[in-house]
């Protein structure tokens, strides 16, 4: 019996997360963090403004390395047009859709292309993941 098996049966929540089906991944929509704020730049590209850890590990970094209050990052054209429809109202399979068509790329590319893409936001905790029905995903499987 394997280690996580053996924790699983005196605590419930490790393991019981089921994969999720790929009709549900698709029905997932992406919504931006709330501490990010952002604008469209120059150019049509949007700019991402981070704020730095406020809890007592991020203020005693921040004054040890100086680091700044907040970070920007600058997401080219393709990435604008993801981050602006991570809105919570479209699904992946939305934005797969828009993308297909916007970029001309085969289903398959746009595919591979957007949910890569969307993982790396999730795990960076740039989005959110939300389930059809009120659950919530935090970019981990």
């Amino acid at each position: 019996m394997a280690l996580r098996d053996r924790v699983a049966k005196y605590v419930p929540a490790v393991g019981r997360h089921s994969p999720l089906s790929r009709e549900q991944t698709m029905a997932i929509a992406p919504i931006h963090n709330a501490q990010i704020t952002w604008n469209r730049v120059e150019g049509g590209e949007i700019s991402l403004s981070i704020p730095r850890r406020s809890d007592r590990l991020g203020r005693v970094i921040g004054r040890l390395f100086r680091v700044p209050d907040r970070k920007e990052i600058l997401l080219d054209e393709v990435g604008s047009t993801v981050w602006e429809m991570c809105d919570g109202k479209h699904s992946i399979a939305n934005i797969i859709a828009e993308m297909s068509n916007t970029y001309k790329l085969n289903r398959r590319e746009a595919e591979v292309s957007v949910t890569t893409y969307i993982k790396i936001l999730a795990e960076r905790r740039l989005v959110g993941l939300v389930q059809r029905g009120g659950k919530s995903r935090h970019g981990r499987r």
